[in-house]
């Protein structure tokens, strides 16, 4: 059982009739006896109760978190109960007020079970993105969580210096996997590890115009770089 709600007195107060309705809801039809509790004003047998009781929904979302991954945003979501939900409704907007739609997950459903869904969103605005979770019962009720900020006002890289003469600092958009330097022609120079302060000493190469290509998880960048 996952809830229970009594009515009625104390008295013999019957229920007739159970209908459910196309919204999922429940109509009952009594016949009270009793004068006290629920009944007022009771006339025996004479007096007919119809109740309209709504469907059991209830979630628990115990985290909801939206970040910035590369060139697209990481969506996370973990729930404790999931009774009578349908499924999530991931939506987007750009301005906080007008949300729309972008992917839906159905719901694993359970009442005493840990869930965790997880959804990228591959195209997400340039600047401000706002995210939330619409969570749809099976009777289609629903409700929604509060919104999460995703910023990709910056979608390139930087270098700098540039022109440089020892010590150039790379500012990736992303997480990097490789550093490389390329000749004007198109000939590999040189791989780089990628260094965790983002500096790169370079002092030791001929002065001439380079290309840096920067290679992240999904795809790479590539920037023009002078050395003095």
């Amino acid at each position: 059982m996952i809830g229970e709600k009594q009515m009625g007195g104390q008295d013999q107060d019957a229920t007739k009739k159970v209908r459910q309705t196309r919204d999922g809801y429940f109509v009952l039809a009594n016949s009270p006896w009793s004068t006290d509790g629920d009944v007022v004003g009771s006339h025996g047998r004479n007096d007919y109760w119809v109740v309209k009781i709504g469907p059991t929904f209830s979630l628990s979302l115990s985290s909801f978190t939206a970040k910035r991954n590369c060139e697209e945003t990481e969506l996370v979501w973990q729930t404790r109960s999931e009774i009578s939900t349908a499924f999530f409704e991931i939506q987007r907007s750009n301005d906080g007020n007008n949300f729309e739609t972008i992917n839906t997950v159905n719901a694993a459903g359970g009442i005493a079970a840990v869930h965790t869904y997880q959804y990228n969103d591959n195209t997400p605005f340039e600047g401000k993105n706002y995210y939330r979770l619409k969570t749809v019962s099976t009777y289609g009720t629903f409700e929604y969580s509060d919104f999460k900020t995703v910023n990709f006002a910056r979608k390139k890289s930087y270098l700098l210096p540039n022109p440089v003469v020892s010590v150039m600092t790379v500012i990736p958009k992303c997480n990097l996997r490789l550093v490389q330097l390329f000749s004007t022609d198109g000939k590999l120079v040189r791989n780089l590890p990628v260094a965790e302060n983002d500096q790169y000493n370079i002092s030791n190469l001929p002065p001439a115009k380079y290309f840096l290509r920067l290679v992240y998880d999904k795809g790479a960048e590539v920037l023009q770089l002078i050395k003095l």
